[in-house]
């Protein structure tokens, strides 16, 4: 039951009734509607709000009936995203809820300590099961880190995630509780040919061109990656289970 309240004065209030599944009921108090369209189980709504705006002339038209009074308006562009990415774009994806805010902390002072223009660009992704703000989320607590050099690139699919990982200088991504071999994330920056920065222990695959954020002084040192030759793959891996 969706209930219109609210602590403003007058609130202008956007609806989609085709959104809502348990109809609708009006609380007391003075409003506006701007509607992305319309059903008959709105009616009293629409018929109780002070002002009511259609978001196209083809809503206008429904709701006419009821309200001759309706204003027909549109819906401008929300996209207001930045597409500029520096010369240095640092690329982070995977797990959501194994975001580790203390690593990319130090990225952080690492890349600021570089000197140059930088961008962290955030792609995301959650199990099954798994809440879905948990991508928004993840998105603002890297925000939190980095500020406007922040990117957040949403849930990308394979296709988007390739073309990133091709443009991108270099990819950060941390693990609790450090990398490990089943870790597919991290072999799809390696075979993209590159340099990973991430935590590393006595158990994770040691390999050249991957830095460790607890020891790496210095950004400089992921500019001299040299792309590492490696035998992790699905023809090596079906080789193991078929033996």
């Amino acid at each position: 039951m969706l209930q219109i309240g609210w602590r403003t004065r007058h609130p202008l209030v956007s609806v989609k009734f085709s959104e809502i599944p348990d109809g609708a009921a009006v609380a007391r108090g003075q409003y506006s509607l701007f509607l992305h369209d319309y059903s008959p189980r709105g009616e009293n709504i629409v018929r109780y709000a002070a002002k009511v705006y259609a978001a196209n002339p083809a809503i206008a038209d429904v709701v006419r009936g009821q309200r001759p009074d309706v204003i027909e308006a549109f819906c401008p562009s929300t996209i207001q995203g930045n597409p500029h990415r520096s010369a240095l774009n640092v690329l982070t994806f995977g797990m959501a809820h194994k975001l580790n805010a203390p690593h990319y902390e130090k990225l952080h002072a690492l890349l600021d300590r570089a000197g140059c223009d930088y961008t962290v660009s955030v792609s995301t992704a959650v199990h099954e099961g798994s809440p879905w703000s948990e991508v928004a989320e993840a998105g603002e607590r890297i925000r939190s880190i980095f500020g406007d050099k922040t990117r957040v690139l949403g849930y990308l699919a394979d296709d988007a995630l390739a073309r990133e990982l091709r443009d991108c200088t270099s990819v950060a991504m941390f693990f609790n509780p450090a990398l490990r071999a089943n870790n597919t994330t991290y072999w799809a920056a390696v075979d993209a040919g590159r340099p990973v920065i991430t935590n590393l222990d006595e158990y994770s695959p040691a390999l050249t061109g991957t830095f460790d954020i607890n020891t790496i002084a210095d950004f400089g040192q992921v500019f001299q990656y040299v792309r590492p030759s490696h035998d992790y793959t699905w023809e090596r891996l079906l080789e193991i289970v078929q033996r």
